[in-house]
C-alpha cells in the first residue's frame, strides 16, 4: 500500500488493521478473510505473510493435516470475518471473558481478555473449552467453560448439553441450583462464559 509518502512508495501489511484483513487502503482495512485460508497453519508461512497472533496460534481445529498437505478438508473450518462498522470500538477492546457462580447467584464477572481482532469478525462459534471433563462426586459441582470465536463481535446466543460417559447421567445435572437454563447469551465482546453444572454424590 502507498503511504503517502512524497518521496515514494513504502510498502506495509493489511495486517496492520487487523491480522484477519486481506485488502486495504493506507487509511483502513477494506476486506477480512480467515488466516486458516492463507495456508500458514498448513503449509507454512510465505516470506509475505505476517506472523500470525497468539490467538490463532492457540485455535483448535478439528482435523490435524500433516504439514504440506494438499487436503482439501484442510480449510472446512475456515471462518467468514466480516468488516465491522468503522465507527464502532475496536473488537480487541470490547473483549471479555466471564464467570458465573462465584458469588452462588445468576450473576456473571466479566474481566478483560486479549485477541487479536480489531476490525474483522462475525458473531462466532461456539465450543467447550475442552470435550470432557472429569470430576470427583464429592466436590458438588464442576466449572465448565464456553469459548467463542470470531471476536465477540454482536450479539449471539448458544444452547448447550452435557453428556454423562460412565452412567445415564443421574450423577450430572447440566445447570447449577440457581438457574435452570442451558442456553447461553453472549453480549457483543464477550468471548468465553464459565458455568457450574451440580455433581450429585451418591454416597
Amino acid at each position: 500500500m502507498d503511504d503517502g509518502n512524497p518521496a515514494g512508495y513504502q510498502c506495509r501489511t493489511c495486517t496492520q488493521f487487523d491480522p484477519r484483513c486481506r485488502i486495504c487502503d493506507k487509511n483502513e482495512c477494506l476486506e477480512c478473510v480467515d488466516p486458516l485460508l492463507s495456508s500458514i497453519k498448513r503449509s507454512g508461512a510465505r516470506p509475505t505473510d505476517s506472523a500470525l497472533p497468539q490467538d490463532e496460534l492457540d485455535r483448535e481445529l478439528s482435523i490435524n493435516v500433516p504439514f504440506g498437505s494438499l487436503q482439501t478438508n484442510a480449510f472446512d473450518e475456515a471462518e467468514t470475518f466480516n468488516l465491522q462498522d468503522t465507527s464502532d470500538p475496536d473488537l480487541n477492546t470490547l473483549a471479555v471473558d466471564c464467570d458465573q457462580g462465584y458469588d452462588t447467584t445468576t450473576t456473571w464477572n466479566c474481566s478483560a481478555t486479549t485477541i487479536s481482532h480489531r476490525v474483522c469478525g462475525h458473531p462466532g462459534t461456539f465450543s467447550f473449552s475442552s470435550p470432557e471433563y472429569d470430576v470427583l462426586e464429592d466436590k458438588d459441582t464442576i466449572r465448565i467453560t464456553v469459548r467463542r470465536s470470531g471476536g465477540g463481535a454482536g450479539m449471539a446466543t448458544v444452547d448447550y448439553d452435557i453428556h454423562h460417559l460412565e452412567t445415564n447421567g443421574t450423577f450430572v445435572t447440566p445447570t447449577h441450583v440457581y438457574t435452570t437454563t442451558q442456553t447461553l447469551s453472549f453480549a457483543t465482546g464477550e468471548i468465553s462464559k464459565s458455568f457450574l453444572v451440580t455433581v450429585h454424590d451418591d454416597r
